[in-house]
Parts: C-alpha cells; sequence; structure tokens
C-alpha cells in the first residue's frame, strides 16, 4: 500500500525552476519530488497538436523507482497511478496503459505551451494524454502523482 499522502502545494506558495512542482510516491521507494529545472534537464518531448513541451510520464515513474516492462505481469497488473492536482481533481491509469511496453501513446507531463509556461489557470505542471478525445484525465495544475495497488480482489464469476 501507498504510504502517506504527499498534499498538493498551495497555489502560488512557491516560484520559481528551483520549487518543488511535484511530488511522485512509489509503492516501496521513498518520495522524489520535481522542480521545474528538473523537468526540463529530462529528456523533452512535445505533443504537435497543443505544443505543449513536457516529460514523457513514463520517464518520471521510472526516474522515481517505478519498474515498466517485464515485471508488469500477475500482481503489478493491479497497479494504478493517481495524478492530484492543487484543486483536489484526480485523475487514475493502470500502471500497464502507461507503460511503453504495453502501449505506445504519449502521456506527457507538460510544463510549457507554445514555447512559454503554462497558463495560471492550467500550469505550472499539467498533464496530457494526447489520444484521449475527451480530457477529463488532462489534469491542470498537477501537484502529485502517487503509485498505489488494488487491495481487493474481485470475486470470481463462474
Amino acid at each position: 500500500l501507498a504510504t502517506a499522502l504527499y498534499g498538493p502545494l498551495p497555489c502560488g506558495a512557491q516560484t520559481g525552476a528551483d520549487a518543488t512542482l511535484l511530488t511522485i510516491v512509489p509503492l516501496q521507494a521513498a518520495p522524489v519530488t520535481k522542480t521545474l529545472s528538473a523537468l526540463r534537464a529530462s529528456t523533452p518531448a512535445r505533443i504537435v497538436v497543443t505544443d505543449d513541451a513536457g516529460v514523457h510520464l513514463s520517464d518520471l515513474l521510472v526516474a522515481a523507482g517505478v519498474q515498466l516492462g517485464k515485471s508488469i505481469r500477475n500482481d503489478r497488473l493491479a497497479e494504478y497511478v493517481l495524478v492530484s492536482a492543487a484543486d483536489d481533481y484526480r485523475a487514475l491509469f493502470s500502471l500497464a496503459e502507461l507503460d511503453p511496453m504495453f502501449r505506445q501513446r504519449p502521456i506527457l507531463l507538460c510544463y510549457s505551451k507554445n514555447g512559454g509556461p503554462l497558463p495560471d489557470n492550467e500550469g505550472p505542471l499539467r498533464l496530457v494524454v494526447a489520444d484521449e478525445q475527451r480530457h477529463a484525465r488532462w489534469v491542470r495544475q498537477v501537484t502529485s502523482i502517487q503509485i498505489l495497488k488494488s487491495v481487493e480482489a474481485a470475486p470470481s464469476i463462474r
């Protein structure tokens, strides 16, 4: 089970490239925080349709110690990722759907739009799911990413 939930920072509480913008909470590892400088230092990715720039969410998870690839089988298929925003908005993804080995789909944690910072009502970080027609999981003002595991098994149907 996940450790304590790290709550969002108050909007505007920290500013600048070295302010902590994001906390990633893996299942069995220490939380990892990211600053805008650290995100910009990662391998950049772009979604041309919106001209947003950011980092692949799968790359962030791996950098935080989350194992992807062939290790996702059996019980690990019950792991999921909860992305939370400053206004308590949340979106859920299965860990497998974020793994490039399972599905090639760009999901970016964006920090830039049209060459500049995201507007205040969207940033400083925004999750963009490129192939979703309905943008309900395009989380604005992202503050934390938690990796969790389902503890309840579904009843067998015979």
